[in-house]
């Protein structure tokens, strides 16, 4: 180990090996766990609203492509930024600052009466939107820092389908009504937003009690100021990992799938026969899928002890369901929502393992949150291609053959991240002097 690893690794003997969790660790625990599904409130509520606007002549099925894109190029932008910034400000600032700056800019959005102003203010959303994981692992890396961290991590990861998923279900039910008509589909999730931000802000704590601030930390270890030069140190050194290459790649093809399956699941029901509510309560089963596939398989990769050949196992189990996948037809309810239950189970299952611990086990004290933006950042630059694609989606009968498409690509892409059977990692995640 050089001498600049040595002083980015703290001391082993800080890590708390002990298998009880505290109740203030509970309570942190969920509050950021409660927290981050409200984020999804205002940001997955588009995936169903854009159904009506679709259909109330608001907005045009590439102009919801072109959204897609702006959006999450807008998100992946803001992982980059916004993980170097939540490591300066801290994470409880920005995980705050991003709910508030969603809410706002939703507001903005329902408000706006054509496309320039949806553009703008979804944009302005989704960079806020970007700042919620980024904060949480910069507050979990103080109060989880220990033997057991996959497993605490994974569970957190849970989040994101279940966020996803209420976020759908809440925004199918509130599209049965016609008093909300489309504005309201917005307006109601922000207000919700709202007053989870200040539950945050009053009740969530940034570290524990007689903790030093990761600055101190890290300049009593290094003997040296944390600057942007220390930060940009810790990112060359990860960007010369192989290992870390390969998750990039990995994050990249996973986020891809995901935000295809999240963003436009429920449009590809409605071209499908079913109407924009229950095109909504279907779409909403692909993340159900996915917390059984994050339960499952990061269970299985704990007792294992590696992580790498589930992810590979997963990704092609993926490939093998997409180009299964005219055989469920989508005309069916009850085909359509075993055809997104797997997909959600094996795709979920590989994402959490890319987008979960990992940031935490290249960021360690010092960056976490950089980790995290670069690692979401790099799957978010590659899934700006999903909305794209929507927008030159014409017929009913394309769906499938795109899909057909994801199948050989991830087939591919998933060959190519063999490596990491072997590499990532051969033991249970620990904190290491």
């Amino acid at each position: 180990m050089d001498a600049d690893s040595k002083a980015l690794a703290l001391p082993a003997a800080q890590a708390r090996e002990r298998d009880t969790i505290t109740r203030a660790e509970l309570v942190t625990f969920g509050l950021l766990f409660v927290g981050y599904i409200f984020y999804y409130l205002t940001r997955k509520n588009i995936s169903v609203a854009q159904v009506s606007m679709e259909q109330l002549g608001l907005l045009t099925r590439a102009q919801i492509g072109y959204l897609a894109s702006a959006g999450t190029l807008a998100y992946a932008v803001g992982k980059l930024v916004n993980g170097v910034l939540t490591d300066r400000i801290g994470g409880k600032r920005a995980f705050a600052l991003g709910m508030a700056g969603s809410a706002g800019a939703t507001v903005m959005f329902a408000l706006s009466g054509g496309f320039q102003g949806f553009l703008l203010w979804w944009v302005v959303n989704s960079y806020f939107l970007s700042m919620g994981w980024g904060g949480l692992i910069r507050v979990m890396s103080y109060w989880f820092d220990r033997g057991n961290r996959g497993l605490i991590v994974g569970l957190m990861t849970v989040n994101f389908q279940i966020g996803s998923t209420l976020a759908k279900l809440f925004t199918a039910f509130l599209a049965g009504f016609s008093l909300f008509v489309w504005r309201g589909l917005f307006l109601v999730p922000a207000a919700l937003l709202t007053v989870m931000f200040m539950v945050v802000l009053f009740w969530l704590r940034e570290r524990p009690a007689g903790h030093r601030d990761y600055r101190e930390e890290f300049e009593k270890t290094a003997h040296r100021p944390l600057d942007l030069r220390t930060f940009a140190g810790a990112l060359w050194r990860a960007l010369g990992s192989p290992t870390f290459l390969l998750v990039l790649w990995a994050s990249a093809l996973f986020t891809f799938l995901r935000t295809f399956f999240d963003d436009f699941a429920t449009l590809w029901m409605a071209a499908s026969a079913h109407n924009a509510s229950m095109s909504g309560y279907i779409a909403a089963t692909f993340t159900v899928g996915g917390i059984a596939g994050t339960v499952v398989i990061g269970w299985l990769s704990d007792r294992v002890g590696s992580r790498g050949p589930f992810l590979i196992l997963s990704g092609l189990s993926l490939a093998a369901l997409l180009f299964a996948s005219p055989l469920f037809s989508k005309a069916s309810t009850l085909a359509s929502v075993s055809f997104f239950l797997l997909v959600g189970f094996f795709l979920f299952g590989a994402y959490s393992i890319i987008g979960g611990v990992s940031a935490i086990d290249f960021g360690r004290h010092v960056a976490p949150a950089t980790a995290a933006g670069i690692i979401d950042g790099a799957g978010y630059v590659a899934a700006a291609g999903a909305g794209l694609l929507i927008s030159r989606l014409g017929e009913e009968g394309d769906w499938e053959r795109l899909i057909h498409r994801f199948a050989l690509v991830t087939l591919a892409m998933t060959l190519l991240l063999l490596p990491l059977w072997w590499k990532y990692p051969k033991h249970p995640v620990r904190d290491r002097g």
